[in-house]
């Protein structure tokens, strides 16, 4: 992990915030941070 992002760090935090409090599904949660993976992450 040494090439992450703190972007991608915080974009993944609040992911699994929205996934505690189920306001996504566990399959949102992965296909967003795979989305976001390719975007911050070089």
């Amino acid at each position: 992990m040494e090439n992450t992002s703190i972007e991608y760090l915080i974009s993944r935090h609040l992911l699994k915030q929205l996934l505690a409090k189920e306001l996504i599904t566990q399959e949102e949660f992965e296909r967003i941070d795979a989305e976001n993976r390719k975007s911050f992450v070089q």
